[in-house]
């Protein structure tokens, strides 16, 4: 596209601008109440595995935390460690970490305002606020939301360095910085900077060629700065929590980005769906590079990691948030124009209906996040009050991790490398290597024996949800 194209294309998105001055901000603060109330409805549920493994591994030594001893680059690690250096509670961690939520609305509000207008920024925003999926990950204790905010300011770098007729250094510097601190937090995030190379040769490969040098040493050092801790880490790196890739995955993953909490399709799914589908189709349309650029830093990581996942499997939806803040504008987008060639307030009357929606679909959402593992837990330490001697035993990590948040002064072991018939014919006599049960010992011990699978011939002592907790007694 000429820059001649560009620059009408712009000054038309910013006529008609209804929100401007100090209405901007009053907007900003009502979107960032909504949405501070919206993720509360998550931050007392039930802790998982993830961030379970996050809270115990900040609470390592610093030179362990700085080590490679974890599969992630060590950023977020070492904000973690502070943030639990005066508590490990998780909703004091949950309320930290939403913060940082709303940091990520402020700059995504910020940005969506700086490449469109005020009134897309609006649009865009009310529905982000409304995802469950954003909502659930901004108090979620794991790196997701910190590097999405960065992200969504890296964003705005690079496209206002884009813009710059002449190499600007400063913008040159401030992408860098950015890009940096969002490899070093989240190594998915090289896939935005990947889409953003893509963008530049394929949609204006004039400016590209033109400034090769610059952009080839824009994008490759915050790799190439990166690249040794990966290579430290490759012993670390493994695959368990993925499974083999289908087309049917690639599909969900668009629906995820909306509102992942439930397996369930919901009508909010599908409304905002078929906006971000007109959204799409009324931008290419148009020639807008904008909406292009955004299809680019959706499409292109997805497609990219569902190939590759082909041979190596690492494809899980959530690694796509950072691309996924462009479903958001798409239908902010449509909303607007649409309400700006009808002018008979005809966003807000759609708006209007998505909101009504969404509270019709909210409790199926934060209804599929209860797993029980909090209740079963208070239960067990109301039942443990008479028994010093008991240690946990798990059939999955997905229950010891929570436990050993819940429950940190008892000892929990992972039942490995032995069978669960083994270990309830040793009578309870086991030996913890790591915290995994690896051999079996003439030691007596009693236990609970916690597991989501088969109901044994053991003494059942709580049954919920699928959780099923066993008292085994030498």
């Amino acid at each position: 596209m000429s820059q001649k194209n560009v620059k009408v294309q712009s000054s038309n998105t910013k006529k008609n601008v209804l929100i401007d001055g100090y209405w901007k901000w009053v907007i900003l603060g009502a979107l960032l109440i909504f949405f501070y109330f919206h993720a509360s409805q998550y931050i007392e549920k039930d802790v998982w595995h993830d961030e379970a493994f996050q809270i115990l591994y900040s609470q390592k030594d610093w030179s362990y935390i700085m080590g490679t001893n974890d599969v992630h680059p060590p950023i977020f690690n070492m904000i973690a460690k502070i943030m639990v250096w005066d508590t490990p509670d998780i909703l004091s961690l949950r309320f930290k970490m939403l913060l940082i939520g709303l940091g990520f609305v402020t700059i995504f509000y910020l940005m969506v305002g700086h490449i469109f207008n005020n009134d897309v920024a609006f649009y865009s925003t009310a529905l982000l606020v409304m995802s469950p999926t954003y909502a659930y990950y901004s108090v979620e204790f794991r790196s997701y939301m910190f590097v999405l905010m960065l992200m969504v300011a890296q964003i705005y770098y690079f496209w206002v360095f884009y813009k710059e007729k002449e190499f600007n250094y400063n913008y040159f510097f401030l992408f860098s910085v950015t890009s940096l601190i969002c490899l070093w937090t989240h190594y998915y995030s090289i896939l935005i900077l990947f889409s953003e190379l893509c963008f530049l040769f394929f949609y204006d490969r004039d400016k590209f060629i033109h400034h090769f040098e610059e952009y080839c040493f824009l994008f490759a050092l915050p790799f190439l700065l990166v690249i040794p801790y990966i290579i430290s880490q490759m012993g670390k790196i493994h695959s368990f929590w993925f499974k083999e890739t289908h087309f049917i995955n690639l599909i969900s993953t668009f629906f995820y980005l909306i509102s992942f909490p439930t397996l369930e399709f919901s009508l909010f799914q599908l409304v905002v769906m078929i906006l971000v589908l007109l959204g799409i189709v009324y931008g290419i349309i148009g020639k807008d590079e904008r909406i292009i650029f955004f299809i680019s830093l959706l499409l292109i990581p997805i497609i990219s990691v569902f190939l590759f996942s082909k041979i190596f499997p690492f494809y899980h939806h959530r690694y796509f948030l950072f691309g996924g803040i462009g479903i958001f504008i798409f239908a902010g987008y449509f909303i607007y124009n649409l309400d700006l060639k009808l002018k008979k307030d005809l966003g807000l009357l759609i708006l209007g209906f998505v909101v009504i929606v969404f509270f019709i679909n909210l409790p199926l959402f934060t209804d599929a996040l209860d797993i029980d593992l909090r209740d079963s837990s208070d239960f067990m330490k109301e039942y443990m009050v008479d028994k010093e001697d008991y240690v946990f035993i798990h059939e999955s990590t997905f229950s010891q991790s929570p436990y050993k948040v819940y429950i940190p002064d008892k000892k929990h072991y992972l039942l490995k490398n032995i069978s669960r018939e083994e270990l309830f014919t040793a009578g309870g006599s086991v030996v913890g290597d790591d915290e995994k049960i690896n051999n079996l010992s003439i030691i007596s011990g009693n236990y609970f024996y916690l597991t989501n699978t088969t109901r044994l011939k053991q003494k059942l002592i709580y049954s919920k949800g699928g959780l099923y907790i066993y008292e085994i007694e030498k």
